[in-house]
């Protein structure tokens, strides 16, 4: 057998060394709560749930930054900061970008994972100081960014680097981030970035300077040079952004509450940004409910207070999440934003991913003499060729599937290349294009798609007991998979079959016991039939509609 990823080991495995765990690290003497905690973790929605598949089709394409720029949308220099600039967006970040640099109007983006939120805000954030030309030159925060946390924000200064250090205007666009890890004076936030990039791969600082630049660069040069690359983008001490606050700043919530307190930073930092602030990013926005969300969007208003927004309207305002729901909640979502920022929201701008059709084309006919039945029993026993292996190694396994012609076709638009080949003999297959299209909605659990008459077009065969029997459309749909994400048309492009599999686990709360040994839940292991049952029913919880337990972990 090959050693492709098989999704139901990908699954049963981690579930299998997360119950072993638990068993080992909460040894129980008596057999029977031994038994009994063992049966309690391998039922599913006790600590784990089946694994729930999500498709990651491409998002509807667009327009360019070129194209945003001839049309007057965006300022001219964007397009040597968006590199290439000739590269279409998704329809979603145009949507965006024209909502608020056009229109004017606060947002919620509200789109997938991988789906370039970050864009969606970055773009319409770079414009705009662009286009206060020389008045860049005046310090002060125009654009604070609010992140949750400190990893989110450390992504987001590598990106902000990057894109930064591609200016050509003698006045620049330059940012900070003020957080716990922020070195008060220059000379050892100097020392901190020095270890910073000594640590990152020589490619990725590479990234921060122009092909003419590289080429006058040598390699023990590379640090000392990257260092004073981003010096011109980035303040990099409190004591630099306490002299002449930045552009763009960037911070958490908890940070943002200290500075707020402390005399330094509202005078500094706040006061001195009066009459310049001019937008509030929050990302991940969906982490702001309950009382956690009123407090920051407490904070916010003394923020807003702080820098002079004493007025609706006078700033744009946009949030990011991946995790909004769907567009049926979007008039709630609008209502949230409103509340949490305190200003007016205009709408919620979500992702279209492509379907089938608009990606892959038409689907071909497969022969009559093919059934459904047959092609999952086929999927359920092939066998997959070595990794490395020849196309013509693929034949015979696909023959059973795919259609003769097609194959043939395939391998002479494969230029020799596998991921080619099967990109070319099955984007058009009529199973490929319904799992897409299932996909595409929304995640669902992996029993549901292995059970789905849509998939497969006939219902699964019932066993003796009445229950369905999906043993050959577990396996097969495993199989698909592994297929699906080899096939891909270019080593750069997604491939057939985009796909992330979410598996769920918790955290053990403890174990728990009926007092009572005669309770009807109690357990007995069969084995030890002859040893004493001393207590009831277990519980991994406390919350159950018993009178009195006992703690047992």
């Amino acid at each position: 057998m090959t050693k492709y990823l098989d999704p139901i080991a990908a699954v049963e495995q981690p579930r299998a060394d997360f119950i072993r765990y638990l068993l080992t690290a909460y040894p129980l003497r008596d057999p029977h709560l031994r038994y009994g905690f063992k049966q309690l973790l391998e039922q599913p929605g006790n600590l784990w749930q089946h694994p729930y598949l999500e498709g990651s089709q491409p998002y509807k394409s667009s327009l360019s930054i070129n194209d945003l720029v001839e049309q007057g949308v965006l300022h001219p220099d964007m397009a040597t900061l968006f590199i290439p600039s000739s590269r279409r967006l998704y329809e979603h970040q145009e949507k965006a970008i024209r909502a608020v640099v056009e229109q004017q109007q606060n947002i919620v983006v509200a789109t997938g994972t991988g789906s370039g939120k970050t864009e969606c805000f970055l773009t319409p954030m770079l414009d705009m100081l662009l286009k206060e030309g020389d008045n860049l030159s005046i310090a002060g925060v125009r654009v604070l960014i609010l992140y949750p946390m400190n990893a989110l924000v450390n992504d987001q200064v590598k990106r902000l680097r990057q894109l930064l250090c591609r200016q050509k205007t003698t006045t620049k666009i330059k940012f900070g981030f003020y957080t716990s890890r922020t070195e008060k004076d220059r000379g050892k936030a100097i020392e901190s970035l020095r270890e910073e990039f000594a640590a990152y791969d020589p490619e990725e600082l590479r990234q921060l300077f122009t092909s003419a630049e590289i080429k006058s660069i040598k390699d023990e040069e590379l640090i000392d040079k990257a260092i004073e690359k981003t010096s011109q983008v980035q303040l990099l001490s409190r004591e630099e952004m306490w002299e002449a606050p930045p552009h763009i700043l960037i911070t958490n919530y908890s940070m943002l509450e200290h500075m707020l307190i402390r005399p330094k930073e509202r005078e500094k930092i706040f006061e001195a940004s009066v009459n310049t602030f001019k937008m509030l990013v929050v990302d991940e926005a969906h982490t702001y409910d309950g009382a956690k969300g009123s407090e920051v969007s407490m904070l916010l208003e003394r923020f807003k207070a702080s820098v002079g927004v004493e007025q609706k309207g006078k700033i744009r305002c946009i949030a990011t999440s991946a995790s909004l729901g769907d567009a049926s909640v979007d008039d709630k979502v609008i209502a949230f934003a409103g509340e949490f920022f305190g200003e007016t929201f205009s709408q919620v701008i979500r992702g279209q991913r492509l379907n089938a059709k608009d990606r892959l084309g038409k689907p071909y006919t497969l022969p009559a003499a093919l059934t459904n039945e047959e092609i999952i029993q086929y999927l359920s026993i092939i066998e997959l060729p070595q990794q490395g292996s020849s196309i013509s190694s693929w034949f015979d396994p696909l023959s059973a599937i795919v259609p003769e012609q097609q194959l043939k076709l395939a391998e002479s638009q494969a230029d020799s290349d596998i991921h080619k080949f099967l990109w070319f003999a099955l984007k058009g297959h009529p199973l490929i294009h319904r799992l897409i299209n299932i996909l595409c909605r929304e995640p669902k659990p992996w029993k549901e798609i292995v059970r789905s008459t849509e998939l497969w077009g006939v219902n699964l065969p019932i066993k003796l007991d009445g229950s369905v029997d999906d043993t050959d459309a577990e396996v097969a749909l495993a199989h698909l998979l592994q297929i699906g994400t080899l096939a891909r048309a270019n080593p750069d492009d997604l491939p057939l079959l985009p796909v992330r599999l979410h598996l769920l686990f918790r955290s053990l709360e403890g174990l728990y016991a009926c007092i009572n040994p005669k309770c009807s839940g109690a357990a007995h292991d069969p084995i030890y039939s002859d040893r004493e049952v001393r207590y009831g029913q277990l519980y991994l919880n406390e919350k159950k509609p018993v009178n009195a337990v006992v703690r047992l972990y």
